[in-house]
């Protein structure tokens, strides 16, 4: 089908593009059935042969059944690309990260209302806590030490429902930004 073409201009797309000053977003679209899935497998196999310094994550937002889930799976998955040993300090500063981002999350509208209890818990716990931008920019920079660039790759977007993509758009917002973490979205 041509696609293996398609896949090593994709991987050199993808690491040509590479800056730890930013981070990119690269979207494969086609209709149900035309292969995205495939294509996906060829350019992280094809970016992992070629350019062996990137990491390639696999991040499912439509397998989790609620917003702490979304947040929860995208640490998850960006802490597994990282290396075991070299990479415990980021794995340290992204659970700070999470442990801010997560109250955040529930105080979105179509998440569900938040209980009044939850939320003074969370103000209390706040402020024994870093503010989320010290937290962000410290494993930014932890992230950065590591100098391996990371590819996300998310299938299947357009299995989420509504409140679900919304939720998606927040953690790319509040999360997505990471210097030198790329993401590669599918979808119909």
């Amino acid at each position: 089908f041509g696609r293996s073409r398609y896949a090593e201009r994709a991987a050199d797309l993808i690491a040509a593009s590479h800056s730890w000053e930013d981070s990119v977003v690269f979207g494969l679209t086609g209709p149900w059935g035309s292969g995205k899935s495939s294509v996906l497998a060829m350019v992280t196999e094809e970016l992992a042969q070629s350019h062996p310094s990137w990491r390639v994550a696999r991040f499912t937002p439509w397998a989790t059944s609620d917003t702490a889930g979304l947040f929860g799976d995208f640490f998850a998955s960006l802490s597994s690309a990282l290396p075991k040993q070299r990479g415990k300090q980021v794995r340290q500063a992204l659970g700070t990260l999470a442990k801010l981002s997560a109250p955040a999350a529930g105080a979105i509208p179509w998440a569900g209302p938040a209980v009044t209890a939850t939320v003074e818990a969370a103000g209390a716990l706040l402020q024994k806590q870093t503010p989320w931008f010290q937290a962000f920019q410290a494993a930014t920079d932890e992230l950065k030490k590591l100098n391996i660039p990371v590819l996300i790759v998310a299938d299947d977007i357009d299995r989420l429902q509504t409140d679900e993509l919304l939720a998606l758009l927040k953690v790319v917002r509040l999360l997505g930004r990471f210097p030198g973490v790329h993401y590669l979205l599918a979808y119909d």
